[in-house]
């Protein structure tokens, strides 16, 4: 098979699928790493913070420690132009194409011609059917206004395969029906997601469980 069939579409900006090149040093948060660790097990975790706070920083050097685990993990930078269900959609199945190109090439074979609802069916249907376990960065997700594509994100939150944990960073929380999340069809456990505020100081670290809050004292920088 050739490699133009397995690559993200040439109509696509491909430096949207790695994280940006870092411009200081990192500053590690232990705590937050371990807690995103910890979140694999789930369907859904957004880190909440304000601009500049370190949100890209963190995720990117959690990616790096997943790539260095060899874990799949897949990238998408979104900007304001993503508020296209089409457009949105076709950037998901870029980054899942690159991703994926050595062993689910099929992802790069998506067919342009459906609705942004068909096109994700066919989405979801290839992560349950390729089974590994895969993690999606969505980085700027405030950058997303669209009703339309919160509700396509929440369509895959509600059909995601147990396979796929998807990790969001935002400035506030979005308009996702995250309380809705459907319990996993195996195992019987129910779909959660995190929230992890980043915050410069010592604060409140505020966990999400199924649409619950629990709020607990961190004695350290998150």
């Amino acid at each position: 098979m050739s490699r133009a069939n397995t690559a993200p579409a040439t109509t696509l900006i491909h430096t949207k699928f790695s994280p940006p090149r870092l411009t200081r040093v990192p500053v590690h948060r232990i705590q937050a790493m371990q807690q995103l660790g910890a979140g694999l097990e789930r369907a859904f975790t957004l880190i909440k913070a304000p601009a500049g706070f370190g949100k890209t920083t963190l995720l990117t050097s959690w990616r790096e420690s997943l790539l260095a685990e060899g874990r799949r993990v897949a990238w998408l930078t979104l900007d304001q132009d993503d508020n296209d269900d089409i457009r949105f959609v076709e950037y998901l199945a870029g980054t899942l194409a690159k991703t994926l190109a050595d062993s689910a090439p099929e992802f790069g074979q998506l067919s342009k011609l459906v609705s942004a609802r068909v096109q994700l069916t066919s989405i979801i249907n290839l992560l349950d059917h390729f089974g590994e376990d895969l993690t999606l960065i969505l980085d700027d997700y405030d950058k997303i206004t669209a009703p339309e594509v919160h509700h396509l994100l929440g369509f895959v939150l509600k059909h995601i395969p147990p396979n796929l944990h998807i990790v969001a960073a935002c400035r506030a929380d979005p308009p996702l029906e995250l309380a809705c999340l459907r319990a996993r069809p195996a195992g019987g456990s129910a779909h959660r997601h995190d929230a992890l505020p980043l915050r410069r100081h010592p604060g409140l670290l505020r966990r999400h469980h199924a649409g619950q809050t629990v709020e607990r004292r961190s004695a350290r920088h998150p």
